[in-house]
């Protein structure tokens, strides 16, 4: 176990998604022995992330068994299996808390993943899919050949890197601590940013903290920033400090092709209620940041600075084909992404904008579109 919890560990610079992967690949043969149900609960104890783009994670127990492989088998939007929920200002936070997920009475709340960690339990069958994901889990699966559909936009989240007062040039913070969540798509945004203006990253000592150690961590000046979304990047302005940078990442749900052609009714089911709890917030913002907030522990006016409306796509997908014509694209910044984890030696190649494009799977949401999701 201690072993694990070192691989988790970041201390060197362009190494956080690789080790993220490698403890996920550790937590499988940690977690072989016992029950389906079991195995995924001893690896979210394993891969456990507090902070950043981290998701929502559905793993399939299907009737007790790992996610299945066949598309022989039955469609339903009855099929068991489990998610984790991820506690962060989001719009599927306030859905699960407002009811809307309730056509899905077989999901239960299991474990948080990070998007980079969940891509190998993928590629295993262990996990259907996950929800809430950013675009740098994604041509990871697509570069290690994982198929993944990607099913609906939820919106986007904001994401900053934020150092004290005292650093106002970012070659300033070669020989300091940064704070990081590994593996997640902050920390992937920020070494881009920091290697575009210069900076040699090996000359950075990365921190690696759970999210909601950051903000403690700056205050006592163990570090002298971070790389994170709100709320920690509003609270280490709060005290004292200021952003470099802040850059919209869209979020998205994604779902194995192998499940996707087992259970499309899950699926359909699941995207329905997903727009509904989209649709939900945009009609009566006030009631979604308050049930958000209770769950965060947060103010209704707090979660309304942090999720704004204007980050939440539509409920009508079809309409304006979310992953070209949001802001930002989700097509463009997915392709931009691995372009960036080629150069930075994460991946082998970047994958094709046709590639990326090929992930996208329209019929879910179309039939959002189309009203067929029923009352």
């Amino acid at each position: 176990m201690e072993r694990l919890r070192a691989l988790m560990t970041r201390k060197n610079a362009g190494r956080g998604l690789a080790s993220v992967v490698v403890a996920a690949q550790e937590a499988q043969k940690e977690a072989s022995a016992g029950p389906p149900r079991e195995k995924l609960r001893k690896m979210a104890k394993l891969l456990r992330c507090v902070g950043g783009l981290c998701a929502l994670s559905l793993a399939v127990a299907a009737c007790g068994a790992a996610a299945p492989t066949k598309a022989t088998a039955p469609s339903t939007s009855r099929v068991a299996f489990d998610y984790g929920v991820f506690q962060e200002v989001a719009v599927t936070i306030g859905g699960l808390k407002l009811g809307n997920f309730s056509n899905l009475p077989h999901m239960t709340p299991v474990t948080e993943a990070s998007g980079g960690a969940a891509i190998p339990l993928i590629a295993s069958g262990t996990l259907a899919g996950q929800a809430d994901i950013a675009p740098l889990p994604l041509v990871l699966a697509l570069a290690r050949d994982v198929p993944l559909d990607v099913v609906w936009l939820t919106g986007s989240l904001p994401t900053s890197m934020v150092v004290a007062k005292s650093i106002t040039s970012p070659l300033q913070v070669e020989g300091k601590k940064i704070g990081i969540v590994s593996g997640t798509i902050d920390e992937f945004v920020m070494e881009s940013y920091l290697a575009a203006h210069g900076v040699n990253l090996a000359k950075v000592d990365f921190v690696n903290l759970p999210g909601g150690a950051l903000v403690a961590a700056f205050k006592t000046g163990e570090i002298v920033g971070a790389a994170q979304g709100p709320p920690t990047s509003t609270d280490i302005i709060a005290a004292g400090g200021h952003a470099f940078y802040t850059t919209q990442i869209p979020v998205f749900d994604v779902f194995s092709q192998a499940f996707v052609r087992s259970h499309p009714g899950t699926v359909q089911r699941f995207v329905c209620d997903a727009a509904q709890a989209n649709g939900g917030l945009l009609k009566d913002p006030a009631r979604y940041w308050a049930a958000i907030g209770a769950a965060m522990n947060l103010s209704t006016a707090e979660v309304g600075q942090l999720l704004p409306v204007r980050d939440v796509a539509p409920e009508d997908q079809a309409r304006v084909r979310a992953w070209e014509m949001s802001s930002p694209s989700l097509l463009n910044v997915a392709v931009a992404t691995g372009v960036g984890m080629a150069k930075a030696g994460l991946v082998p190649s970047a994958p094709s904008r046709r590639a990326v494009a090929a992930a996208f799977d329209p019929k879910f949401a179309d039939a959002v579109a189309a009203g067929k999701c029923g009352s």
